[in-house]
Order: structure tokens, then C-alpha cells, then sequence
């Protein structure tokens, strides 16, 4: 799925990303994917049932897209950055955590096949849906 999100900057809160993709996206499964509120909720309940704590780690979550799962998980983490090959969608995802005063967000324009990244710097990496 793959929407066009012109105008970003004129989009200045969640609030009005989301009315944006109502209008524009296909069908409510490709609302909630580029939302991605609902996703994320589900790999953070995963993750808690793991027993996995998350709250003081660096997560890298690569092939983002626009950006929803990490805007959650920045509100659950200590950091995270935000991975993508496609400058438009990085551009959205910027304005999104921007949006949303998320100090502790990042975006990186990289490959998931040449992570840009050095060992042992990142405590989680996620990868989720890019394989689809």
C-alpha cells in the first residue's frame, strides 16, 4: 500500500494525518496500516508478554514506513529510530514525530540490507512488514 502524502507540512497534528488518510487511503486496512496505532499496541502487548522491557532501550525499527509503530514505541522507549529507504516516507514520519513533541525519535534513510548501524548500539531491532 502505498499513499502519496502531499503538503506535509501543512499536516500539524496526528489528528489531522489521520483525517488525511481516511480521505485518501483505499480501504479501512489500509487506513490502519499507514495509521499503524492498532498494530502497534499488538507488538508492544507481545513484547510485555515476552517479558520484555522496553522502556530503557534503543530500538531500531527498520522498513518504518510512515512511521505509526515507531511513534507509538517512542512514547514506550528510552529512543527510537526510525528506518526507511524512501525519502518521502521518512519526510512523514518526521513531520509525524514532530507533530507529537517526540524529542526521542529518529529517522535514517538506510537499507535494511546494509544496516548502517555499529554493534551492540541498539537493544531491539524491529522488522515488521517489510518482508511482505
Amino acid at each position: 500500500m502505498y499513499l502519496k502524502v502531499r503538503n506535509i507540512n501543512d499536516i500539524h497534528s496526528e489528528e489531522e494525518f489521520a483525517r488525511y488518510v481516511r480521505e485518501n487511503a483505499g480501504c479501512e486496512h489500509d487506513i490502519e496500516w499507514v495509521i499503524g496505532a492498532q498494530r502497534s499496541r499488538k507488538y508492544f502487548e507481545l513484547l510485555r508478554r515476552l517479558n520484555h522491557d522496553v522502556s530503557n532501550e534503543l530500538l531500531l525499527d527498520v522498513g518504518s514506513g510512515f512511521g505509526g509503530i515507531s511513534l507509538f514505541l517512542s512514547q514506550q522507549t528510552k529512543a527510537v529510530v526510525s528506518m526507511d529507504v524512501d525519502r518521502d516516507l521518512l519526510s512523514v514520519t518526521h513531520r509525524r514525530a514532530k507533530n507529537a513533541s517526540r524529542n526521542n525519535m529518529f529517522t535514517l534513510r538506510a537499507s535494511a540490507t546494509n544496516l548502517p548501524v555499529k554493534n551492540d548500539c541498539i537493544d531491539l531491532i524491529l522488522m515488521i512488514g517489510v518482508l511482505e
